[in-house]
């Protein structure tokens, strides 16, 4: 099962939620806000790595999801490789590696 306790300790914790699921392009200045708040946020590392494995939409990690998409295309993890691991969640099939991150970058 997906361990998310990390969220816990986000400095984002408390901020409204429809913040996260702005349009990047029209909403600028929101879309600054929330990169500074992730500045210097204790939990960003893993925030981006759960962004990079597992969310299609809205602002993770201090990345949009254009941004995400980048990084996707530069480490070479596929939408195949995505969807199988959310796939992977929903079954909660235990074989699978802890790390979907690394699993689509090897596919």
């Amino acid at each position: 099962m997906l361990d998310l306790a990390w969220q816990d300790g986000a400095a984002c914790k408390g901020e409204d939620v429809q913040l996260f699921y702005l349009d990047a392009d029209d909403y600028p200045e929101e879309i600054a806000r929330l990169k500074s708040l992730c500045e210097s946020c204790p939990v960003l590392a893993k925030c981006q790595v759960y962004a990079l494995e597992w969310e299609s939409y809205g602002f993770w990690g201090g990345m949009t999801v254009s941004e995400r998409r980048r990084v996707r295309k530069q480490f070479g993890i596929t939408k195949r490789s995505i969807r199988s691991a959310h796939l992977t969640l929903l079954k909660g099939d235990v074989n699978e590696p802890r790390n979907q991150l690394e699993r689509a970058r090897r596919t």
